[in-house]
């Protein structure tokens, strides 16, 4: 399984950990989630390079969490993905998505104000 790494969540993950819990453990909304699927999926294969890329950085992973999201599209076009979220519980529920593939992935459990660039 991919790594994830929850020791730099912010205790604004709990929000998102309720939401995260009840849609995926319900999966309300199935027809609306394939809908934004495949419209951003085409979205994403127009903007990425034709070239494949060594390295994906994949913020907010609820999309992927609650149902396939632009994983796919990405997958195909990258040797390895780092995906981030910053609920313990969407980060989990999007790297099981993941592991799914052969891809190299990695998934953590962060804010975007706490990375170190």
């Amino acid at each position: 399984m991919p790594e994830v790494d929850t020791s730099s969540a912010p205790d604004s993950g709990r929000f998102w950990n309720e939401i995260g819990e009840t849609c995926t453990e319900q999966h309300p909304d199935t027809l609306w989630r394939a809908h934004r699927d495949a419209v951003y999926a085409a979205l994403v294969t127009c903007w990425l390079p034709a070239a494949r890329l060594r390295r994906v950085l994949k913020t907010d992973l609820f999309d992927e969490a609650v149902a396939e999201g632009i994983y796919p599209v990405v997958h195909g076009r990258a040797g390895s993905i780092v995906g981030f979220d910053v609920s313990r519980r969407v980060t989990i529920a999007a790297c099981r998505h993941y592991q799914r593939s052969k891809a190299s992935s990695r998934c953590e459990t962060t804010s975007l104000r706490r990375l170190r660039v």
